[in-house]
């Protein structure tokens, strides 16, 4: 969904605590975010046979921290992005020490034990949301998101330099740029950043890095000339009409190592609200987005799990889940997922045989 500033206090009202649990057999991880202790105390009597490494709050003086992504290395640490309305506690030598203003992102790392390794804002004068991280093969942390900020920090360079997000017409708070923005691995400084966008609104969901450093970002758009590419999937949008809230297509891209260019880009989307939530990738480079769909003619794939949405015509959402080859040329299929009440799909990953 796009960025709306009134909703930041009712995400979170208290600080966020981050709590990690390993399964003593399977040896794998949870990490849950709570805004009080009573999720963290349920969380230790859920998993039959675990025990707690660590839980600890992570937030400042402001009347709220909302975490809204986790992501591991393979050495253990914990990379948390979110959004808050104070101060949280940065570490020295971070690229952004100050809280710019508006709601500010920022991004922390912890240890594999949590303890804090760094942290720093990502942000400008007005509202900004970090809505994914994701760990480069190296090291370096890419952070996904939505700006109001005319002033949220680029590099020279970089895609594109300039805000251009605009009101969309349907809802007055549904505006916005997207923005992805890669930091050193100990966030000190900025490897790129860039607003991502047309002339109306956009913003970005999900991020994802392949093993040569592409950064794979989803998110949606109400932008005509959002910068698609032609032969992609759906290089042309999809015009959605407008109801009660704010219509956008789903959009897909990749953006080169350095993030000076689209390598690739496309549209996903039908004649009503399509809203990506997550981006996975597979061993051999396709591309998994997973959201909620309002639209009735989602251009599905023959043979797909189901062709048709169910529900309420274009009002209630379905859940969807799209594979594509890894240029974006060709979707190896498209599937709502839903009954006729109503669905939405809020994260998706990818098993080594390749299913969703």
């Amino acid at each position: 969904m796009f960025l709306f500033e009134s909703s930041f206090v009712r995400r979170a009202s208290a600080p966020v605590i981050v709590v990690s649990l390993f399964a003593l057999a399977a040896a794998s991880s949870v990490v849950a975010q709570a805004a009080g202790d009573e999720l963290a105390r349920d969380a230790l009597a859920r998993p039959s046979g675990s025990t707690l490494s660590y839980g600890t709050y992570l937030g400042g003086s402001g009347l709220y921290e909302n975490l809204t992504s986790v992501a591991t290395d393979a050495a253990g640490n914990v990379f948390v992005t979110g959004v808050t309305d104070g101060r949280v506690p940065v570490t020295e030598g971070a690229f952004q020490p100050e809280p710019p203003g508006g709601g500010d992102a920022f991004v922390a790392k912890l240890d594999p034990a949590g303890a804090p390794v760094w942290a720093t804002y990502v942000g400008g004068t007005h509202g900004d949301v970090a809505n994914d991280v994701a760990v480069g093969p190296d090291g370096t942390v890419y952070v996904a998101g939505t700006t109001l900020s005319q002033d949220f920090p680029t590099t020279p360079g970089a895609l594109q330099r300039e805000f251009r997000g605009q009101n969309t017409g349907c809802d007055p708070h549904c505006y916005g740029d997207a923005f992805v923005t890669r930091l050193s691995s100990d966030g000190s400084t900025l490897e790129y950043s860039t607003y991502l966008g047309g002339s109306d609104a956009d913003g970005a969901s999900g991020v994802a890095i392949t093993a040569t450093g592409v950064a794979i970002v989803a998110g949606e758009t109400s932008s005509a000339d959002f910068p698609a590419s032609q032969g992609s999937f759906d290089p042309t949008y999809n015009v959605p009409t407008c109801f009660d809230m704010c219509e956008a297509d789903v959009f897909v891209a990749e953006l080169n190592p350095a993030g000076t260019r689209l390598l690739h880009a496309t549209y996903l989307g039908g004649t009503s609200w399509d809203s990506p939530a997550d981006v996975a990738l597979d061993a051999g480079g396709n591309i998994y987005v997973a959201g909620s769909s309002r639209s009735t003619d989602l251009p599905t794939t023959p043979d797909s799990y189901q062709r048709a949405k169910n529900g309420n015509g274009d009002f209630d959402f379905n859940g969807f889940i799209a594979a594509f080859e890894g240029d974006l040329a060709a979707a190896r299929y498209v599937t709502y997922l839903g009954r006729r009440s109503e669905e939405h799909v809020s994260g998706v990953t990818v098993d080594p045989g390749g299913r969703a």
